[in-house]
């Protein structure tokens, strides 16, 4: 099969933007060093996700050596509204074999202003050492300032249907990851948010027929990697890498593309 678009095309949203713009927030040069050639007999694969994707994606490529060309974009791609905007170019205009997307944790972001902005609530705030310390009270202060959830539970469900949609007419198999917990979020009412997210997401890909990445029981056996309370180490990676690399393989199998991940073996952390 031909390969979907150029690496250009993947990426345009988010590349070549002025420092402090949004784009410019969501880049990350850390994708360079897992940078490859596209080998044109192999199965592609596409990767959509946020900066936990961005850590796990160089131990799927290592995973998958030799059996499917692994590819994303080269930036954060966010919450849901920024799928709604950019996925078109992230996805370019051919059909892959899979595609493995996540968004949930930006979807709960704290924050004012419009959706699809950056007004974020950071902890820093003059205001976060008044705070309630029970999660519920403190959601509440956190809203009486003027914040909100990102991504009411309502739209959340609806953009998930219009991302799957779109991504089934272009990937002939779609796997969606759960959010992974944020251990930060303990103090707020948002780390309780997030498998109410994913229990509808799950609902939505069973009625889709979109596969499952159950990334988030996954971390939880892992939280002692989590660095700053959402992103791990490199070790931390591992888990999530062998999980999403095993869904890939599992669809790339089912359609005849391949019969096993590549030939390094489990991934054992740290940067391709």
């Amino acid at each position: 099969m031909a390969v979907p678009g150029t690496p250009a095309a993947t990426a345009t949203a988010c590349v070549a933007a002025p420092e402090g713009s949004l784009e410019w927030l969501l880049q990350t040069k850390r994708l360079e060093q897992v940078s490859a050639e596209v080998n044109t007999a192999l199965p592609n694969v596409l990767i959509l996700g946020d900066s936990i994707s961005i850590g796990y994606t160089p131990g799927v490529r290592q995973l998958l050596a030799g059996a499917a060309n692994v590819s994303r974009p080269d930036c954060n791609c966010g919450p849901s509204q920024f799928y709604l905007k950019h996925m078109e170019s992230w996805v370019g205009t051919g059909k892959w074999d899979v595609i493995h997307v996540n968004f949930g944790i930006w979807d709960n972001h704290y924050l004012t202003g419009p959706s699809d902005g950056m007004d974020l609530f950071w902890e820093k705030e003059t205001w976060v050492k008044e705070l309630p310390d029970t999660p519920i009270a403190r959601g509440r202060a956190i809203r009486e300032h003027g914040y909100r959830i990102r991504t009411p539970l309502p739209e959340y469900e609806q953009n998930l249907r219009t991302i799957l949609t779109f991504l089934q007419t272009h990937a002939d198999k779609v796997v969606f990851g759960l959010t992974t917990p944020v251990s930060g979020w303990e103090r707020d009412d948002r780390c309780g948010r997030i498998p109410v997210y994913n229990e509808a997401a799950t609902a939505i890909c069973a009625e889709l027929g979109v596969g499952v990445t159950d990334l988030h029981r996954v971390v939880e056996m892992n939280l002692d990697e989590q660095t700053d309370g959402c992103h791990f180490s490199d070790a931390g990676y591992k888990l999530p890498a062998d999980a999403v690399a095993a869904s890939i393989t599992k669809c790339l199998a089912s359609n005849g593309s391949v019969s096993g991940v590549g030939e390094r073996g489990a991934w054992q952390g740290g940067r391709q």
